[in-house]
């Protein structure tokens, strides 16, 4: 593989800071903060302004709760990835990873605890 084609720091930081820059829309952005604000949730969860595109313009916390998990695998399976090629690399993935354990658990207990609109579902629990 010649110097050109290898995974570097510099590619690792620019997917961190579009993954971010994606899931703030449209929740960033001018996202309906009262709607998820509205959900019963944990005390950790995080701040309105920190949630994805499922929430705010689909409405739906149980696709939320499926994209958040997917989100948390992909990290996985990249942060695997890049510990082999670059360790520094894999320690901005590793941020990523870290967000999405804490951001995986509240979607999950806001799918399972309130109605989902667009899915037609009530509380699970």
């Amino acid at each position: 593989m010649s110097e050109r084609d290898e995974f570097r720091w510099c590619h690792a930081a620019l997917i961190l800071v579009g993954a971010n820059a994606i899931s703030a829309l449209p929740a960033g952005f001018g996202g309906d903060f009262a709607f998820y604000n509205s959900f019963r949730q944990r005390a950790i969860a995080p701040p309105d302004w920190a949630f994805t595109t499922v929430y705010f313009l689909l409405r739906s916390p149980v696709l939320a709760a499926v994209d958040t998990v997917a989100g948390l695998l992909a990290g996985l399976v990249s942060l695997v990835c890049a510990f082999r090629l670059d360790r520094l690399s894999a320690g901005f993935i590793l941020l990523r990873v870290l967000w999405l354990l804490l951001a995986t658990y509240v979607p999950l207990f806001v799918a399972l605890s309130n109605a989902d609109t667009f899915l037609g579902l009530g509380a699970l629990r």
